[in-house]
């Protein structure tokens, strides 16, 4: 039957039909594709960082593939509080493609991904969050060497954030070194190093073990970040609160599997790393309201806060083992390019702050 013989009912059909056969038509929603990712955390959601995906990177990657025209969208498979992996595990179920998106915590790998951990040991040199983030930020998008210590360990880097200021809570008034001494302090991993030197006891303990570790007397003073204490309840059986401008270090990164994300539509990278800026940019955002909160509620609960003056700071941090070089020799061992990033680091905060009370990448 010639067609235009056809009844007027069927020919808006068959004009569709010639169109979609000569791709004159998209085919609109109905092609939309899911890519299904799998994210994983060994934390609980009720931690800012997380709490920060939730409001901002999730909505940000939808809202970028929106932008794109809606092609593609994800379904996400968040497995978060180590129901996937727990700390250490999480590295290896990321590199081994069990996770496809995560994030990892360096500090519990000072070996595979020790170019992360440079803040730890130059502790006292007043870096706060910001700085602390936009350095690893930059370090890890411009180094050739530490892109390829993550490549080496089949992830690919995403961004970062940093947690707030360190300080020490105690049950009795610390304004001075010398009251340090004597006293059982807690803290964890490289953290530890920063008392070896205050004639005090080092105690390993963790932000969620800290509150019963002081009410018990298992320790009489704890390193913790300000916001992680306040919302661990820290400051109600500690509420001496020492600020010696330990500092900030950069410590939750948002990683991808090297193989899955190859395998990821270029729309969708491109998705996902600007779903990365904004949780990063939230997030320090957060940190800056989160804190001013924490310090106003340790003052309310009848807390003490004391700014440690720079002569005593200096004694400590010259009491200390010469930490920066330490770790910058080790990392170097391990392939990392410890010295090259300990000097930059120190560069960079000499030109923040001036004089420092130790240059930790000389002595």
């Amino acid at each position: 039957m010639a067609f235009g013989k056809l009844s007027r009912r069927f020919k808006p059909f068959c004009y569709l039909l010639l169109c979609f056969q000569l791709g004159l038509l998209p085919l609109g929603a109905s092609a939309q594709q899911t890519v299904k990712l799998t994210f994983t955390s060994p934390y609980a959601p009720i931690f800012s960082w997380l709490k920060e995906m939730q409001d901002s990177f999730y909505p940000a990657v939808n809202k970028e593939l929106e932008a794109q025209g809606g092609k593609y969208k994800i379904e996400w498979n968040i497995a978060m509080s180590g129901t996937l992996a727990k700390i250490p595990a999480t590295l290896d179920a990321m590199s081994n493609g069990i996770a496809d998106i995560g994030h990892l915590h360096p500090v519990f790998e000072e070996v595979r991904l020790g170019s992360a951990n440079v803040g730890f040991y130059a502790p006292f040199s007043g870096a706060d969050h910001r700085f602390a983030t936009e350095f690893s930020h930059r370090l890890h998008l411009d180094n050739p060497k530490v892109k390829a210590k993550w490549d080496s360990q089949n992830l690919v880097y995403i961004n970062s954030v940093s947690l707030d200021e360190y300080a020490l809570f105690s049950t009795k008034p610390i304004k001075s070194l010398a009251d340090i001494k004597g006293m059982k302090v807690g803290a964890a991993g490289p953290q530890l190093r920063w008392i070896e030197g205050t004639g005090s006891a080092p105690v390993t303990t963790s932000g969620a073990a800290a509150y019963n570790d002081l009410k018990s007397g298992v320790i009489d003073a704890v390193i913790l970040p300000i916001i992680l204490a306040v919302n661990a309840k820290v400051h109600t059986v500690a509420p001496n609160v020492l600020r010696a401008q330990i500092g900030s270090v950069s410590t939750v990164y948002l990683t991808a599997n090297k193989q899955k994300w190859a395998t990821l539509p270029k729309e969708v990278q491109t998705a996902i790393q600007a779903g990365g800026t904004v949780w990063q940019a939230n997030y320090m955002k957060t940190v800056d309201t989160q804190f001013a909160e924490a310090l106003a509620l340790i003052t309310k609960d009848g807390g003490n806060i004391h700014e440690m003056s720079a002569t005593e700071r200096q004694k400590w941090a010259q009491s200390l083992q010469p930490l920066g070089l330490e770790w910058a020799r080790a990392a170097d061992k391990n392939g990392h390019p410890g010295q090259q990033i300990l000097t930059a680091y120190m560069d960079a905060l000499r030109k923040k702050n001036g004089q420092l009370p130790r240059d930790w990448d000389k002595r």
